[in-house]
């Protein structure tokens, strides 16, 4: 089944730039998965990340089921940078 994009939102305004017209529901199957991302500050420098491409990002990812956004975040930026503390005590 073919849909027309007519309504506003994201995904549309994303169809639109890459001059997608329709969308063919049976064969463009979407994936919705949130992420997370932290910005680390501290000393003023800030903590990124070198990806495999060799750009650069904050330290995060995608949040696993059952999983709340704060586990999902010390867990991502553990696994992409070994800082396991994120906050300090005081």
């Amino acid at each position: 089944m073919k849909k027309k994009l007519n309504q506003e939102g994201e995904i549309v305004i994303f169809y639109k730039l890459m001059g997608i017209e329709t969308v063919d529901e049976n064969t463009n199957k979407i994936i919705y998965r949130e992420a997370v991302r932290a910005v680390i500050i501290q000393n003023d420098k800030i903590l990124m990340v070198q990806s495999n491409i060799g750009d650069y990002k904050f330290p995060g990812g995608g949040v696993e089921i059952n999983e709340s956004h704060e586990e999902a975040i010390m867990r991502e930026v553990a696994e992409e940078t070994g800082h396991l503390k994120l906050f300090s005590e005081r």
